[in-house]
């Protein structure tokens, strides 16, 4: 089967020779031992939250989304083992029902366990690693359709935390999960010397902080989150409709197309953003809170750098966007 395949910002896009779609184990082995008989490259892909070319091919393209199911739960060690294709939404709420969690997240959750992985994603904290390193075991399927577990070969399995995609394709992940967890969010907006100023104070007195700077305007809002078990006080239907949907994403949305016909209108958007830009609580489960609902496209560029450096760099993205 071909079609053409894009990713989740419309800025890449290829047509391969064949898109397969397997539903199972077996078929992803005789998917790969095709590509191989036939000469073609094989690229695995899942939610196309990569924002480079890592799942563009002229050969092979295999969509893990039938991939989907958790598989099992250690009640002891708290290692689940899913399906690659299933995604980080759909895992955290399998594994909260078992009063479970992940022990980080990133902000978006639609991507695919396997992709999540291979392209380390991420969340935030100082105590806490990305997802991939949550990675205890698994099966690859390798480019000659030979299957590999993870766990019996060390060295593999650190190669495979990270590989994007270069390894073979993965068919199963086990990740070590947590006991399930609250957050308590608070988001402040607040001026971005001050937050620079103070950067290694505020990660130290979290467990979780980021923030946005906006151009034109010097301001940054900050989210600081701490780990709870308190009982969850979710947010009204109304609430979330006006921050989640509104504010997020239909008032960023319009911005966003103003800014894009008038360019020239860029330094006031900024400022008026900065001047809009107000705080708020939230105390839930963690998956609830980790995440944020993202229908504005955008495409990104990601940076790991000494928290040393985070001034310098930043004000010069800032001062390069301004320009």
């Amino acid at each position: 089967m071909s079609a053409t395949w894009v990713n989740w910002s419309g800025q890449q896009r290829c047509t391969p020779a064949r898109l397969e779609c397997p539903a199972d184990e077996t078929e992803l082995i005789d998917v790969v031992r095709r590509a191989a008989a036939d000469g073609l490259v094989v690229r695995p892909v899942g939610s196309g939250h990569s924002f480079g070319a890592l799942c563009v091919t002229d050969g092979v393209q295999v969509d893990l989304s039938r991939l989907d199911q958790l598989l099992s739960v250690d009640p002891v060690t708290g290692v689940a083992r899913a399906q690659a294709g299933m995604t980080l939404h759909d895992l955290s709420n399998a594994l909260h029902r078992q009063g479970l969690a992940l022990e980080s997240l990133g902000d978006i959750d639609k991507q695919t366990l396997a992709g999540a992985l291979a392209t380390a994603t991420h969340g935030t904290g100082a105590k806490f690693g990305n997802i991939s390193s949550q990675l205890v075991g698994g099966r690859l399927v390798t480019a000659d359709g030979s299957v590999r577990e993870l766990a019996d070969d060390p060295d593999l399995l650190r190669a495979a935390r990270v590989s994007l995609g270069s390894l073979g394709v993965l068919s199963e992940v086990s990740l070590q999960t947590v006991p399930a967890f609250r957050l308590h969010k608070r988001e402040a907006p607040a001026r971005l010397r001050d937050v620079l100023d103070g950067l290694d104070e505020l990660v130290a007195a979290h467990d979780h902080v980021e923030f946005y700077a906006v151009p034109w305007s010097r301001k940054a809002l900050v989210f600081m989150s701490r780990r709870t078990d308190e009982a969850a006080d979710p947010p009204s239907a109304l609430r979330t409709w006006f921050t989640d949907d509104l504010l997020a994403n239909r008032a960023l949305e319009l911005l966003q197309r103003t800014g894009r016909r008038l360019p020239r209108a860029h330094p006031v958007i900024g400022r008026v953003t900065g001047a809009a830009m107000s705080g708020s609580t939230r105390l839930d489960d963690s998956h609830r809170v980790f995440v944020a609902e993202r229908r504005v496209l955008f495409t990104e560029s990601e940076w790991a750098l000494p928290r040393a450096a985070a001034r310098e760099a930043l004000e010069a993205v800032i001062s390069l966007v301004e320009r």
